[in-house]
């Protein structure tokens, strides 16, 4: 997990005390797990907003949001992610926690595989998708 530029110490055994090996979870388990699915809040017959779910655990999406700050600027798909989302005029924080998300699945994507990030670019595009 270290391998990933972000992702500390600290914050690779953060991530192993809270979810365990994430070999036995899939991205959308994962997902659900830490929290990072959209919960819509309506009443009745009208959507009023999305929000984060934080229904999982709070440490992890403070490990992500603390290794996503670094991440953004030094993987490139997270910052095009990122950018994509603020020219479509999307809150900062809502891009942040997408980019959150697509950290952890870069994560999961490394420790399943057993590949350090650095060959991370050999991987199929569809790599995130099992």
């Amino acid at each position: 997990m270290q391998t990933i530029p972000g992702v500390a110490a600290v914050s690779a055994y953060g991530f192993l005390a809270e979810l365990g090996t994430l070999k036995q979870y899939s991205s959308r388990k994962l997902s659900l797990i830490s929290g990072l699915t959209p919960r819509i809040v309506s009443s009745g017959t009208s959507v009023n907003h999305s929000c984060l779910s934080k229904r999982g655990s709070a440490r992890v999406r403070q490990l992500l949001y603390l290794d996503c700050m670094t991440a953004v600027t030094r993987i490139p798909e997270s910052n095009t992610q990122y950018r994509n989302l603020i020219a479509k005029s999307k809150a900062k924080m809502t891009a942040r926690c997408a980019c959150m998300r697509k950290l952890l699945l870069i994560i999961r994507t490394v420790v399943v595989q057993e590949r350090p990030y650095r060959d991370f670019r050999k991987f199929p595009q569809n790599a995130l998708d099992f």
